[in-house]
C-alpha cells in the first residue's frame, strides 16, 4: 500500500512559518524593548551625524584654502607650459602644451628684437617684443585709458594683438584670443597671465 502520509519531519526541527503569517509582536514588546532600542539607535545616529557635520564644517575653510592654492598652482604651471616653446631648445624635451610665446619674448620672457611684416607698408621690419617680467609694474606706473587694472589691459593685448603698436588684430603682436580669431581660450590666456604675475620684478619710472 502506498504511503500517503507525506514526508516525516525530523524530530526536534520546528516548522518554519512564513514571516507574513506569523503572529505580530505584542504592544508591550513594541512599546517597550523595541521602542527603546529604536530610540537609542536614532539618538546615537543623530549624534554621529551632528559630529560629522561639525567636523566637516570646521575643516571646510582649510579645505577650501588648500583647494584654491592647488588650483592657482596648477594654473601657473599650465601658463608656464603654454608660454614655452613646443620643444625645449636646451634639453630637446617635448612640451605638448607649448604655444610658443617664448619665440618672440624669449625663454626668460625678457623680450628682444623680432622681425615681422608691417601691415601698412607690407615690408619686413624689425620689431621689439617687450620685457614681460616688468609689464605689470609698467602699467601700474602708466595706466591705460579704459582699463581698470594692468591685468585687464594685458588680457586685451594678448586677446587682440597689436598692429603697428596699436591694440587691434595684430601683425607685430599676433591675435591670440578665440573671440578675435586666435587659437587660445580665455582659460589659457588667464593661465599665462597668472604665470607672468609670478615672474614680475620692480621697474622704475625712469626705465619704463
Amino acid at each position: 500500500m502506498a504511503d500517503t502520509a507525506g514526508p516525516v519531519r525530523p524530530a526536534g526541527r520546528p516548522e518554519k512559518v512564513p514571516a507574513a503569517i506569523r503572529p505580530g509582536d505584542t504592544d508591550d514588546f513594541l512599546e517597550g524593548p523595541r521602542l527603546t532600542r529604536i530610540s537609542v539607535w536614532g539618538l546615537l545616529l543623530s549624534l554621529a551625524l551632528a559630529l560629522f557635520i561639525f567636523l566637516y564644517w570646521t575643516a571646510e575653510p582649510s579645505r577650501m584654502t588648500n583647494t584654491t592654492t592647488k588650483f592657482s598652482k596648477d594654473a601657473i604651471e599650465r601658463g608656464q607650459q603654454y608660454f614655452a616653446l613646443p620643444t625645449n631648445p636646451v634639453t630637446g624635451a617635448t612640451n605638448t602644451r607649448g604655444i610658443g610665446c617664448a619665440r618672440c619674448h624669449g625663454n626668460d620672457a625678457h623680450g628682444g628684437d623680432v622681425p615681422y611684416t608691417d601691415s601698412q607698408t607690407n615690408t619686413q621690419v624689425q620689431g621689439h617684443a617687450p620685457d614681460l617680467t616688468v609689464v605689470f609694474n609698467k602699467y601700474v606706473l602708466h595706466p591705460q585709458m579704459g582699463y581698470k587694472t594692468p591685468r585687464d589691459y594685458i588680457m586685451a593685448t594678448i586677446e587682440r594683438g597689436r598692429t603697428n603698436n596699436v591694440l587691434g588684430n595684430g601683425d607685430d603682436m599676433p591675435t591670440w584670443g578665440q573671440l578675435y580669431g586666435g587659437p587660445l581660450t580665455d582659460q589659457q590666456i588667464n593661465d599665462i597671465i597668472d604665470w607672468l604675475q609670478t615672474i614680475q620684478r620692480p621697474v622704475s619710472a625712469a626705465s619704463s
